[in-house]
């Protein structure tokens, strides 16, 4: 079972996912932290551009993001690899 907790002040949202009483996502939005960039996001790859070592990622339903190769800091190699292919 799925449940959805809300927790909303004046200064802050949020929002965590449970899947049989264990988190599965958090979601903190602070009216102070407004920024895109620097966030971290859970998404998709949605399409790997080989020739600029980019993709798109879908964050949310209509909200793609972009991401290069060179803002990866783990996992690098394996990102490589998948333009290797």
């Amino acid at each position: 079972m799925k449940e959805i907790l809300l927790n909303v002040t004046s200064k802050e949202k949020r929002c965590a996912i449970l899947k049989f009483g264990k988190l599965q996502d958090l979601v903190v939005e602070r009216k102070t932290n407004r920024q895109l960039t620097g966030n971290i996001y859970r998404g998709e790859v949605i399409n790997i551009l080989h020739n600029i070592q980019s993709a798109f990622i879908a964050i949310n339903e209509g909200e793609n993001g972009f991401i290069h190769i060179s803002d990866i800091v783990e996992n690098t190699q394996k990102f490589q690899e998948m333009f290797d292919m």
